[in-house]
């Protein structure tokens, strides 16, 4: 089975965003950039607010950060 879904990069390091239904069950996550596939780990998965947080080797040259002070 196999699912799609789109992710933002939270992080210079590899963070990506992404849904929690996107990720869930997955065994094996890859992500495409720029036309190349990268590997791809859940690091934690929210369902209540439907999130998940992907860990990749992507080095993205603009992330959308998250404030460390809360929404």
């Amino acid at each position: 089975m196999a699912s799609v879904g789109s992710s933002f990069a939270g992080s210079k390091k590899g963070h990506l965003v992404t849904n929690k239904h996107v990720v869930a069950g997955c065994q094996a996550s890859r992500v495409l950039h720029h036309g190349q596939a990268f590997k791809a780990s859940v690091i934690n998965a929210d369902s209540k607010n439907d999130l998940g947080l992907l860990r990749s080797d992507i080095q993205p040259s603009r992330v959308f950060s998250i404030n460390r002070d809360g929404a």
